[in-house]
C-alpha cells in the first residue's frame, strides 16, 4: 500500500474491538461514533471506502435540469395559467382560434426563462471545475506528487506553501519552524472564507510530529487518527492521535480546533506545513454547512403573485357578469410578465457587475451577482447590525498619533481635531 493512504472505520466507542462491524451507512449511526483513519499504514493496516474530494454546488445537472425547471416554471402563478389556457384552446368545442395559440409565446417565454437559468447555473459549475481541478502537493514515499484537489483522498499528506487555500479538512502535523532547535509547532491561518474574520488564528502542530521537517521525515511517521463524524460546527473539533513511538509505545494525544486546518482556510506567516487529511469534499464542514441549492424567490415575485390574483378576481367577475368568454378575456392577465422581469434582472446584474464604485483595485475583483432573483433585495434593507470592526470595515490600523511620557509623535489628524479646527 502507498503511503498516505489511510484506513477508515465508524465505531461507536473508542475502545471498539478490532473485528467488530456495522449495518447499514455510516450516516445512520449514532452521533457519539468514531472515525478512524491511520497515519502511512502498514501492510496490516487496510483501508475502507470514503468519499471523495469532488465538490458540486451547481443546482442542475444536464439530466436533472428539464424535470427541475419544469417545476419551477409551473410554480410560478402565471405560467400555470396560460398552460391552462393553452389546453382550453386545444378544446373544439370552446376555442375560437382552433389552435392553442398562446402555447408558442409560452414556450418563447419558458425558452428565455430557461436560458437565463443555464447562464447563471453555468457560473458555479465553472466555480466547481476550477475548485476541483486546482493542484496541490502530496506527499509519497518521501517524495511530493502534484494531483488536482478532486483526486485528495483520506489519509494523504499535503504539504501546504504560504498563503495557499487547504484543500480539506487538515490535521496538522509540522510546520516551518524558524528556530530548528526549540520547535514550537506554531502556525497562523485566515479563516476568512469560514466567518468573514480577517483577523489571524493561531493553530498548532501535533507533539509527537512536530519534529518532522521534510517529505523523508513525515513519510516516516505512523499513527492513528481517532476523530468525530462530520459535522458543521466549524468553531470545534473533536478526537485523538495515537502516535508510534521510536521504542515501541503509543502517545495519545487530544485533536481540537486548535490542530486543524478546515478547508478553504489559508496558511499565513508560515513558509509551510505538513497536513493529515481528515475530511474530504462533502464530508468537509464548510461543505456539512453549505445548503443545498434551491430556487430562490424575491419579494417581487410575491408581490407579483399577489397582483395576478386579484386580475383572476377581476376576470372571473367579469366572466360571471356575461357567462362566457373565458378565452377572449384571458389576456388581462399579461403573459410576459416573468420573462420581461428575468430580462431586467439580468441587465440590473450585467450594471452592478461594470459599477466601478463597487470594485476593488487592491484585489482587482468587481462585484459578483450569485443569485440575479435576489437583486432588488438588496434595496430593501434598512438596517445592517455588525458586531465588530472588519466585518464592514478593511481591519486596517494606521498610525496616527501618540504621546510618549508627555511628548507628542505623529502628524495625523484624528476626526475629533478635524471637527475643533472647523469650530
Amino acid at each position: 500500500m502507498k503511503m498516505g493512504e489511510a484506513y477508515r472505520e465508524v465505531a461507536t466507542s473508542p475502545k471498539q474491538p478490532p473485528g467488530s462491524t456495522f449495518i447499514g451507512s455510516e450516516t445512520s449511526l449514532l452521533s457519539n461514533s468514531f472515525r478512524h483513519l491511520w497515519l502511512n499504514p502498514r501492510s496490516t493496516e487496510t483501508h475502507g471506502p470514503f468519499c471523495t474530494n469532488v465538490v458540486v454546488t451547481s443546482k442542475y445537472t444536464k439530466w436533472s435540469f428539464l424535470p427541475k425547471f419544469t417545476v419551477e416554471s409551473f410554480a410560478k402563478l402565471a405560467n400555470a395559467y396560460f398552460l391552462l389556457v393553452s389546453i382550453l384552446q386545444c378544446i373544439p368545442a370552446i376555442t375560437n382560434t382552433g389552435w392553442p395559440s398562446t402555447l408558442p409565446v409560452l414556450m418563447f417565454i419558458l425558452t428565455v426563462d430557461g436560458t437565463l437559468a443555464i447562464i447563471e447555473d453555468r457560473r458555479r459549475h465553472l466555480a466547481d471545475d476550477e475548485a476541483n481541478s486546482a493542484s496541490c502537493r502530496v506527499v509519497f514515499n518521501g517524495h511530493l506528487v502534484t494531483m488536482p484537489w478532486s483526486k485528495l483522498q483520506v489519509g494523504h499528506i499535503v504539504k501546504l506553501d504560504n498563503r495557499g487555500p487547504a484543500p480539506a479538512d487538515l490535521l496538522i502535523l509540522a510546520v516551518h519552524e524558524v528556530d530548528v532547535e526549540h520547535k514550537a509547532g506554531i502556525c497562523y491561518v485566515e479563516t476568512k472564507s469560514l466567518d468573514g474574520e480577517t483577523n489571524l488564528k493561531l493553530r498548532q502542530a501535533m507533539e509527537s510530529t512536530m519534529h518532522a521537517q521534510d517529505e523523508v521525515e513525515v513519510s516516516a511517521l505512523h499513527g492513528r487518527v481517532e476523530c468525530e463524524q462530520p459535522n458543521k460546527a466549524i468553531s470545534r473539533f473533536a478526537g485523538s492521535f495515537f502516535a508510534d513511538q521510536p521504542n515501541g509505545s503509543i502517545a495519545n494525544h487530544p485533536i481540537s480546533i486548535q490542530n486543524i486546518i478546515l478547508r478553504g482556510c489559508q496558511l499565513r506567516n508560515t513558509e509551510w506545513m505538513y497536513g493529515l487529511v481528515l475530511n474530504t469534499g462533502p464530508d468537509t464542514k464548510i461543505m456539512q454547512s453549505f445548503a443545498k441549492p434551491e430556487t430562490k424567490w424575491s419579494s417581487i415575485n410575491d408581490h407579483v403573485n399577489v397582483m395576478i390574483k386579484w386580475l383572476l378576481a377581476m376576470l372571473l367577475s367579469l366572466l360571471v357578469a356575461c357567462g362566457q368568454y373565458f378565452l377572449l378575456l384571458y389576456q388581462m392577465i399579461p403573459v410576459s410578465l416573468y420573462v420581461t422581469i428575468s430580462t431586467v434582472m439580468l441587465i440590473q446584474a450585467m450594471l452592478m457587475a461594470l459599477d466601478l464604485d463597487m470594485y476593488y483595485d487592491v484585489l482587482d475583483s468587481r462585484m459578483i451577482v450569485r443569485t440575479m432573483a435576489l437583486n432588488e433585495e438588496l434595496g430593501q434593507i434598512s438596517y445592517i447590525f455588525s458586531d465588530k470592526t472588519g466585518t464592514l470595515t478593511c481591519n486596517v490600523m494606521e498610525f496616527r498619533k501618540c504621546s510618549i511620557n508627555g511628548v507628542s509623535y505623529g502628524l495625523g489628524t484624528t476626526e475629533i481635531g478635524m471637527f475643533f479646527t472647523k469650530i
